[in-house]
Order: C-alpha cells, then sequence, then structure tokens
C-alpha cells in the first residue's frame, strides 16, 4: 500500500504488516499528520498491547517533534515530505510543525500513548461512578496470589457441594489429567477467557453446546466410531508388529522382553483401546529405533525397511484421520472444565 494513502489524516485505514515492517513509523507519522492538520493533542489516543512498544511510541514522537523545532529549515522540509505531505502545502505548515513541540509538552490532556490495560485504567480513574470502582483502583502486574486464592476459594466451594455440576466435571478432569494437569489446563483456559467469549458471544448458557457442535462439524467427527479398532483391523498392519518384533527379539534380554508383549495386542483378547495402548507404549519410535539401529545394518532389504517403518508409522504415527478422533476426543473430555473456569473466572 501507499505510504501517502495511510498517512493522509482524511482517510481511515487498516495496515497489516509484519514485525520489523515499518508499522510504528507509521504510526507516528499518522500521529504527526493529525498535528499538523490542527488536532488537538487531547484528542489522539494511539493504544498497543506492550508498555515496550507505548514507550517506543513516545519517545519516537517526542524526538521527531523535538527535530521540527531545532533542525534547520531545509531538514523539516524534507521530513514533511517523507511523511507525503504535498509540496504545495510545506510552506505554509513550516511554522506550524516548529511549534508542534511546545505544544505537545503543555497540551493538557495530552496525546494518549499507552496500552489497552492501561487506557483501560485510565477510564475507570477518571469515572468511577459510572464504573462502580468507586476511585483507588490499581493495576496488578502478578496475578500469582491471587489465582491462588481463587484455586482454594473454588475448592472450598468443591466441599462444600460435592454434587455440583462444577464438582462432578472437576472428578472427570482429575481422572483425565491429574491434579497438575488440570490446574494448567484451567489456568489457561482462564488466561484465554476473552477469546472463548468472544467465541461463543450471543450463546449465553448453551455456549458449551454451540462449541462442541462446531467441534463435531469442523471435523467432521463420529463420535460412534473406534479409530483403534479400524487401525487393528488394517491390511498388513500384525505382520507389519510381527516384523517389528522379530527384530528386537534379536537383541538383549530386555528388548527380547518388549518382543514378546509387542505381540500380545495381537492375540485378540485386550480391547482395542488396551491393545493400542500396549502396543504404542512397546513402539516407542525414540528408544525402538535406537536400540533397533544396529541390528537393521545388516537387515538393508527393502521388505525389512519397509515393515520397520510400517509399524513404526501404525503404532507411533497414526492415520490423519485417527489423530483427528482423538484429538477431538480428548477435546471433548476438556469439555468438562468450562463450567469448572466459569467458576473460578467469577471468583
Amino acid at each position: 500500500m501507499d505510504n501517502r494513502q495511510a498517512l493522509n489524516p482524511q482517510q481511515s485505514v487498516v495496515v497489516e504488516a509484519c514485525a520489523g515492517s515499518g508499522k510504528t513509523w507509521l504510526l507516528v507519522s499518522r500521529i504527526v499528520r493529525l498535528l499538523l492538520e490542527g488536532v488537538p493533542p487531547g484528542e489522539i489516543l494511539a493504544i498497543t498491547f506492550t508498555r515496550r512498544a507505548a514507550q517506543e511510541m513516545q519517545v519516537r514522537l517526542r524526538d521527531w517533534l523535538y527535530e521540527l523545532a531545532s533542525r534547520d529549515d531545509d531538514h523539516v522540509r524534507e521530513f514533511l515530505r517523507q511523511r507525503a505531505v504535498k509540496e504545495a502545502d510545506i510552506e505554509r505548515l513550516l511554522p506550524r510543525a516548529r511549534s508542534l513541540y511546545q505544544e505537545f509538552l503543555l497540551a493538557r490532556p495530552g496525546i494518549t500513548l499507552s496500552t489497552f490495560h492501561g487506557w483501560f485504567m485510565q477510564i475507570l480513574q477518571r469515572a468511577p461512578l459510572n464504573s462502580g470502582s468507586a476511585g483507588g483502583v490499581q493495576l496488578v502486574e502478578q496475578t500469582a496470589e491471587l489465582w491462588a486464592e481463587a484455586w482454594q476459594t473454588f475448592l472450598d466451594e468443591l466441599h462444600r457441594q460435592p454434587d455440583s455440576e462444577t464438582a462432578q466435571s472437576m472428578l472427570v478432569l482429575f481422572k483425565e489429567l491429574g491434579l497438575s494437569n488440570t490446574q494448567t489446563l484451567l489456568r489457561k483456559f482462564a488466561d484465554k477467557r476473552s477469546e472463548w467469549w468472544a467465541y461463543t458471544v450471543g450463546q449465553g448458557e448453551g455456549a458449551l453446546d454451540f462449541a462442541l457442535q462446531n467441534l463435531r462439524d469442523e471435523f467432521a467427527v463420529d463420535m460412534k466410531s473406534k479409530p483403534q479398532a479400524d487401525l487393528f483391523a488394517r491390511p498388513h498392519f500384525a505382520e507389519d508388529v510381527r516384523a517389528l518384533a522379530s527384530l528386537l527379539a534379536t537383541g538383549s534380554a530386555a528388548q527380547q522382553a518388549k518382543a514378546s508383549r509387542l505381540l500380545v495386542p495381537l492375540d485378540g483378547t485386550l480391547s482395542s483401546e488396551e491393545a493400542f495402548a500396549l502396543c504404542g507404549t512397546n513402539c516407542s519410535p525414540g528408544r525402538t529405533r535406537r536400540a533397533l539401529s544396529r541390528r537393521i545394518k545388516d537387515r538393508t532389504s527393502g521388505e525389512w525397511q519397509r515393515r520397520l517403518k510400517c509399524c513404526a508409522r501404525n503404532c507411533n504415527k497414526p492415520t490423519t484421520s485417527f489423530r483427528r478422533n482423538r484429538f477431538i476426543s480428548s477435546m471433548f473430555t476438556r469439555c468438562a472444565a468450562v463450567p469448572v473456569c466459569w467458576t473460578l473466572i467469577r471468583l
């Protein structure tokens, strides 16, 4: 996009660009153009995500305005040309450009160059009655203590109502993930609550059903399918597993024991889920391939290589469909965290 269009204060523009492409230069230059057009500093708002970026904009604007006030006329003219000021307007705007630094320093209120949370804090402080904050609001940078307090309050509530939906959801999470992973999951969910609110806006109590249905539609998930059973039903899968077991059987005692365990899922006595779990454990890609590296040096025929690769792929890198179904099943399990997170967020 032509910078002249983006720098024109009479136009509204949206600029999308990668890091280091000059977006800060463009934004601060647009602020200078607004000041040149006579816009009061107190009516200019520039907000960003980080304090570092806000400080960078503040410093760059101050330095540029100082240049306009202190450097010679030729430098100021070139500065204005780089900001897409029309050649016919440069001489007219020259005195105005030299006075911007003084206006910037004396303006009350001044230009707002801040982060999103810093700007929201200013709004709360300036309108305590409308915000219901009664004044004295402070921005909390470290939230670990608040999270620990909310977590303890939440656990106390579960003890008081063990039969509630939230308590039952927690039991599901503890069973599937354990305590530490459950805490991590809930913390990450709480950190992304704005995204969840935006995704489910207008859904009310049906937000969870809405999200689940979207997942089913997006990934075409058949919740009644059994991907593990489909894997064991694939042609040549059992043959490939036996080929890998025969390689392991030529190794150490530990590898021979693993070969024996690897054949257990093929006898048909286990459920498909149990068989897959056992097969996957004994086909760990890193350890198995390193252990077999020396064994396959003298077995370099294409058939042996094919079987080894095929078995590793089947056991450790299931098909896209299987990975998708397992991922979605995991997502549905984790959706039990939603009512839990609502409680934590309210705390």
